[in-house]
Protein backbone atom coordinates (compact mmCIF):
# COMPACT_ATOMS: atom_id res chain seq x y z
CA UNK A 1 0.00 0.00 0.00
CA UNK A 2 2.61 2.03 0.85
CA UNK A 3 4.78 1.64 -2.68
CA UNK A 4 0.64 2.33 -4.23
CA UNK A 5 0.85 6.20 -2.16
CA UNK A 6 4.11 6.31 -3.66
CA UNK A 7 3.35 5.99 -7.24
CA UNK A 8 0.19 8.17 -7.01
CA UNK A 9 2.26 10.82 -5.80
CA UNK A 10 -0.07 10.53 -2.51
CA UNK A 11 3.34 10.76 -0.38
CA UNK A 12 6.37 12.55 -0.62
CA UNK A 13 9.00 11.25 -2.27
CA UNK A 14 11.51 11.21 0.41
CA UNK A 15 10.06 9.16 2.74
CA UNK A 16 9.07 6.53 -0.17
CA UNK A 17 10.86 2.96 -0.44
CA UNK A 18 13.45 3.38 -2.62
CA UNK A 19 14.84 -0.42 -4.57
CA UNK A 20 18.34 -1.20 -4.67
CA UNK A 21 19.61 -1.88 -8.33
CA UNK A 22 22.81 -3.75 -9.39
CA UNK A 23 25.89 -2.58 -10.80
CA UNK A 24 27.97 -4.81 -12.84
CA UNK A 25 32.17 -4.66 -12.46
CA UNK A 26 34.19 -5.30 -15.83
CA UNK A 27 35.20 -8.80 -16.31
CA UNK A 28 38.08 -10.08 -14.31
CA UNK A 29 41.05 -11.71 -16.48
CA UNK A 30 40.59 -15.54 -18.20
CA UNK A 31 42.29 -17.83 -15.94
CA UNK A 32 43.74 -20.76 -17.61
CA UNK A 33 46.37 -21.46 -19.96
CA UNK A 34 46.50 -22.09 -23.94
CA UNK A 35 44.72 -25.94 -24.40
CA UNK A 36 42.66 -25.78 -21.15
CA UNK A 37 39.06 -24.54 -20.44
CA UNK A 38 38.86 -20.79 -18.85
CA UNK A 39 37.22 -19.14 -16.54
CA UNK A 40 36.85 -15.26 -15.91
CA UNK A 41 34.34 -13.49 -12.91
CA UNK A 42 32.91 -10.15 -12.18
CA UNK A 43 31.35 -9.18 -9.23
CA UNK A 44 28.26 -6.76 -8.43
CA UNK A 45 27.52 -4.57 -6.01
CA UNK A 46 23.30 -3.16 -4.64
CA UNK A 47 24.42 0.57 -4.97
CA UNK A 48 22.43 1.78 -8.08
CA UNK A 49 20.42 3.17 -6.13
CA UNK A 50 21.36 1.22 -2.41
CA UNK A 51 18.42 0.61 -1.04
CA UNK A 52 16.79 2.55 1.47
CA UNK A 53 13.72 3.36 3.75
CA UNK A 54 12.41 -0.13 3.88
CA UNK A 55 13.04 -0.70 0.47
CA UNK A 56 13.68 -4.06 -0.97
CA UNK A 57 17.88 -5.29 -1.61
CA UNK A 58 18.92 -6.52 -4.97
CA UNK A 59 17.77 -9.98 -5.90
CA UNK A 60 20.08 -12.11 -7.06
CA UNK A 61 23.76 -13.35 -6.61
CA UNK A 62 26.65 -10.95 -6.60
CA UNK A 63 29.07 -12.74 -8.67
CA UNK A 64 29.12 -13.84 -12.14
CA UNK A 65 31.36 -16.94 -13.87
CA UNK A 66 31.57 -17.23 -17.45
CA UNK A 67 33.59 -19.63 -19.69
CA UNK A 68 36.23 -18.15 -21.93
CA UNK A 69 38.56 -18.69 -24.25
CA UNK A 70 42.56 -18.21 -24.16
CA UNK A 71 43.70 -16.59 -27.29
CA UNK A 72 47.03 -16.10 -28.92
CA UNK A 73 47.87 -20.08 -28.12
CA UNK A 74 51.04 -20.89 -30.39
CA UNK A 75 52.06 -24.38 -32.36
CA UNK A 76 55.10 -23.79 -29.41
CA UNK A 77 52.01 -24.02 -26.65
CA UNK A 78 50.53 -27.10 -28.58
CA UNK A 79 54.13 -28.81 -28.99
CA UNK A 80 54.63 -28.70 -24.84
CA UNK A 81 50.69 -30.06 -24.13
CA UNK A 82 51.35 -32.96 -26.75
CA UNK A 83 55.15 -33.64 -24.61
CA UNK A 84 53.14 -35.09 -22.13
CA UNK A 85 50.36 -36.74 -24.01
CA UNK A 86 51.80 -38.54 -26.16
CA UNK A 87 48.67 -40.31 -27.64
CA UNK A 88 47.93 -36.51 -29.08
CA UNK A 89 51.00 -36.80 -31.56
CA UNK A 90 48.57 -37.11 -34.54
CA UNK A 91 46.47 -33.87 -33.41
CA UNK A 92 49.33 -31.91 -33.36
CA UNK A 93 50.46 -33.07 -36.87
CA UNK A 94 46.50 -32.12 -37.94
CA UNK A 95 46.53 -28.87 -35.81
CA UNK A 96 49.53 -27.92 -37.39
CA UNK A 97 48.53 -28.23 -40.75
CA UNK A 98 45.09 -26.39 -40.11
CA UNK A 99 46.82 -23.27 -38.57
CA UNK A 100 48.89 -23.04 -42.49
CA UNK A 101 45.39 -23.06 -44.19
CA UNK A 102 43.37 -21.31 -41.74
CA UNK A 103 44.90 -19.35 -38.85
CA UNK A 104 41.86 -18.22 -37.14
CA UNK A 105 40.83 -22.07 -36.12
CA UNK A 106 44.32 -21.67 -33.50
CA UNK A 107 41.60 -19.99 -31.28
CA UNK A 108 39.91 -22.47 -29.71
CA UNK A 109 36.66 -22.06 -27.35
CA UNK A 110 37.22 -23.87 -24.50
CA UNK A 111 33.70 -25.48 -23.73
CA UNK A 112 32.39 -28.82 -24.39
CA UNK A 113 29.41 -28.44 -25.02
CA UNK A 114 28.93 -27.44 -28.94
CA UNK A 115 30.24 -29.41 -32.02
CA UNK A 116 32.29 -28.54 -35.37
CA UNK A 117 31.67 -31.17 -37.44
CA UNK A 118 34.66 -30.37 -39.96
CA UNK A 119 37.04 -30.82 -37.17
CA UNK A 120 35.54 -34.17 -36.00
CA UNK A 121 35.65 -35.49 -40.27
CA UNK A 122 38.90 -34.47 -39.95
CA UNK A 123 40.16 -35.61 -36.78
CA UNK A 124 38.43 -39.29 -37.74
CA UNK A 125 37.15 -41.80 -35.06
CA UNK A 126 39.61 -40.94 -32.44
CA UNK A 127 38.20 -37.69 -31.15
CA UNK A 128 37.55 -38.67 -27.64
CA UNK A 129 41.87 -38.74 -27.25
CA UNK A 130 41.88 -35.02 -28.79
CA UNK A 131 41.30 -31.75 -26.39
CA UNK A 132 37.83 -31.06 -25.98
CA UNK A 133 38.83 -27.35 -26.70
CA UNK A 134 38.72 -28.75 -30.65
CA UNK A 135 35.11 -29.45 -30.05
CA UNK A 136 34.27 -25.94 -30.46
CA UNK A 137 36.06 -23.48 -32.77
CA UNK A 138 35.51 -19.51 -32.79
CA UNK A 139 35.94 -19.02 -36.14
CA UNK A 140 33.03 -21.15 -37.40
CA UNK A 141 30.28 -21.33 -34.57
CA UNK A 142 31.64 -18.42 -32.05
CA UNK A 143 31.72 -18.77 -28.05
CA UNK A 144 28.78 -19.51 -25.76
CA UNK A 145 28.89 -18.50 -22.73
CA UNK A 146 26.76 -18.79 -19.51
CA UNK A 147 23.75 -16.77 -19.73
CA UNK A 148 23.18 -13.79 -16.93
CA UNK A 149 20.53 -11.04 -17.31
CA UNK A 150 21.35 -7.24 -17.41
CA UNK A 151 20.47 -4.97 -15.34
CA UNK A 152 16.59 -3.94 -15.89
CA UNK A 153 16.26 -1.01 -18.23
CA UNK A 154 13.83 2.06 -16.92
CA UNK A 155 9.86 1.64 -16.79
CA UNK A 156 7.87 2.54 -19.85
CA UNK A 157 5.47 5.39 -19.54
CA UNK A 158 1.87 4.76 -18.23
CA UNK A 159 -0.39 3.19 -20.64
CA UNK A 160 -3.01 5.62 -19.09
CA UNK A 161 -2.35 9.20 -20.29
CA UNK A 162 -5.72 10.30 -18.20
CA UNK A 163 -7.86 8.66 -16.20
CA UNK A 164 -11.25 9.84 -13.52
CA UNK A 165 -10.19 10.66 -9.87
CA UNK A 166 -11.48 8.61 -7.65
CA UNK A 167 -11.50 5.11 -8.97
CA UNK A 168 -11.33 1.61 -6.09
CA UNK A 169 -8.58 -0.38 -5.89
CA UNK A 170 -9.63 -4.20 -6.10
CA UNK A 171 -10.58 -5.82 -2.93
CA UNK A 172 -8.64 -7.23 -0.49
CA UNK A 173 -8.66 -10.29 1.35
CA UNK A 174 -11.20 -11.13 3.62
CA UNK A 175 -9.95 -11.15 7.20
CA UNK A 176 -10.33 -14.34 9.60
CA UNK A 177 -12.98 -14.70 11.56
CA UNK A 178 -13.32 -12.24 14.52
CA UNK A 179 -14.23 -15.15 17.01
CA UNK A 180 -12.67 -18.52 17.26
CA UNK A 181 -16.02 -20.29 17.91
CA UNK A 182 -19.62 -19.65 17.16
CA UNK A 183 -20.87 -16.36 14.85
CA UNK A 184 -18.63 -13.49 14.20
CA UNK A 185 -17.67 -11.03 10.95
CA UNK A 186 -15.10 -10.52 8.36
CA UNK A 187 -13.80 -7.16 6.91
CA UNK A 188 -12.11 -6.64 3.52
CA UNK A 189 -11.36 -3.41 2.68
CA UNK A 190 -10.50 -1.22 -1.03
CA UNK A 191 -8.64 2.23 -1.25
CA UNK A 192 -9.20 5.12 -3.18
CA UNK A 193 -6.80 6.20 -5.85
CA UNK A 194 -7.86 9.93 -6.57
CA UNK A 195 -5.57 13.31 -7.27
CA UNK A 196 -3.52 14.36 -4.75
CA UNK A 197 -4.82 16.69 -2.39
CA UNK A 198 -7.98 16.44 -3.28
CA UNK A 199 -10.51 17.49 -0.06
CA UNK A 200 -12.93 15.19 -0.34
CA UNK A 201 -12.90 11.58 -1.56
CA UNK A 202 -14.22 11.24 -5.15
CA UNK A 203 -15.16 7.30 -4.69
CA UNK A 204 -18.52 5.95 -3.95
CA UNK A 205 -19.24 3.65 -1.64
CA UNK A 206 -17.84 2.70 1.22
CA UNK A 207 -13.64 1.13 1.73
CA UNK A 208 -14.70 -1.11 3.80
CA UNK A 209 -17.09 -4.37 3.43
CA UNK A 210 -18.40 -6.68 6.36
CA UNK A 211 -20.22 -9.99 6.56
CA UNK A 212 -21.01 -12.08 9.09
CA UNK A 213 -18.59 -15.63 9.70
CA UNK A 214 -19.37 -18.66 11.86
CA UNK A 215 -17.53 -21.21 12.93
CA UNK A 216 -18.90 -24.79 14.03
CA UNK A 217 -17.77 -27.86 15.64
CA UNK A 218 -15.53 -25.98 17.96
CA UNK A 219 -14.70 -26.85 21.68
CA UNK A 220 -13.86 -24.52 24.20
CA UNK A 221 -12.58 -25.11 27.92
CA UNK A 222 -14.34 -23.33 30.34
CA UNK A 223 -12.67 -21.04 32.33
CA UNK A 224 -13.13 -19.57 35.67
CA UNK A 225 -14.13 -15.85 35.90
CA UNK A 226 -12.37 -13.48 38.89
CA UNK A 227 -13.88 -14.03 42.39
CA UNK A 228 -16.92 -12.00 44.02
CA UNK A 229 -15.61 -9.63 46.84
CA UNK A 230 -16.45 -11.52 50.15
CA UNK A 231 -19.78 -11.88 51.66
CA UNK A 232 -20.28 -10.13 55.13
CA UNK A 233 -19.28 -12.05 58.06
CA UNK A 234 -22.75 -14.29 58.62
CA UNK A 235 -22.41 -13.73 62.77
CA UNK A 236 -22.60 -10.18 64.19
CA UNK A 237 -20.26 -11.40 66.64
CA UNK A 238 -18.07 -14.15 67.83
CA UNK A 239 -16.97 -16.43 64.78
CA UNK A 240 -18.74 -16.51 61.42
CA UNK A 241 -18.19 -17.63 58.14
CA UNK A 242 -17.81 -15.67 54.62
CA UNK A 243 -18.26 -16.23 51.10
CA UNK A 244 -17.28 -15.71 47.49
CA UNK A 245 -18.17 -17.49 44.37
CA UNK A 246 -16.83 -17.35 40.72
CA UNK A 247 -18.66 -18.58 37.50
CA UNK A 248 -17.07 -20.57 34.49
CA UNK A 249 -17.93 -18.13 31.64
CA UNK A 250 -14.75 -17.03 30.58
CA UNK A 251 -15.43 -18.57 28.62
CA UNK A 252 -18.28 -20.72 29.06
CA UNK A 253 -17.54 -24.58 27.79
CA UNK A 254 -18.58 -25.22 24.37
CA UNK A 255 -18.69 -28.15 22.06
CA UNK A 256 -16.74 -31.17 23.88
CA UNK A 257 -14.54 -28.72 25.99
CA UNK A 258 -13.59 -29.29 29.32
CA UNK A 259 -15.51 -27.44 32.38
CA UNK A 260 -13.87 -25.72 34.75
CA UNK A 261 -11.33 -27.17 37.12
CA UNK A 262 -12.67 -26.25 40.83
CA UNK A 263 -15.21 -24.93 43.05
CA UNK A 264 -17.07 -22.39 41.94
CA UNK A 265 -17.45 -21.14 45.89
CA UNK A 266 -15.13 -20.51 48.75
CA UNK A 267 -15.56 -20.31 52.73
CA UNK A 268 -13.51 -18.76 55.26
CA UNK A 269 -14.07 -17.96 58.88
CA UNK A 270 -14.65 -14.42 59.88
CA UNK A 271 -14.74 -13.16 63.21
CA UNK A 272 -16.10 -9.10 64.16
CA UNK A 273 -16.11 -9.19 68.01
CA UNK A 274 -16.94 -10.89 70.90
CA UNK A 275 -20.24 -11.56 72.17
CA UNK A 276 -21.60 -10.23 75.29
CA UNK A 277 -21.37 -13.06 77.73
CA UNK A 278 -18.46 -14.95 75.93
CA UNK A 279 -16.82 -16.84 78.30
CA UNK A 280 -12.61 -15.91 78.20
CA UNK A 281 -10.19 -18.38 79.06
Amino acid sequence: MQSLYCDLGLKHENSCPIDGSWTWSSWGLCSGKCGFKGRRRRHRTCDNPAPSNNGAFCIGPSYQIESCQITGCTMTDYEKIVNVHPTRKGELKIVQEFHKKLPALIELCFLVDCTFPNIEKILGNNTMLYWNAMNCVKYDVGCPSIGGWSAWGMWSSCTATCGKAGTWTNWNKWSTCSVECGSGVQIRKRTCLEVQNLQQTSCKGSSQDIKSCVINNCSINGMWSSWTVWSPCSSSCGIGTQLRNRMCNNPSRSGNGTSCIGSASEFRQCFTKPCIGMFRI
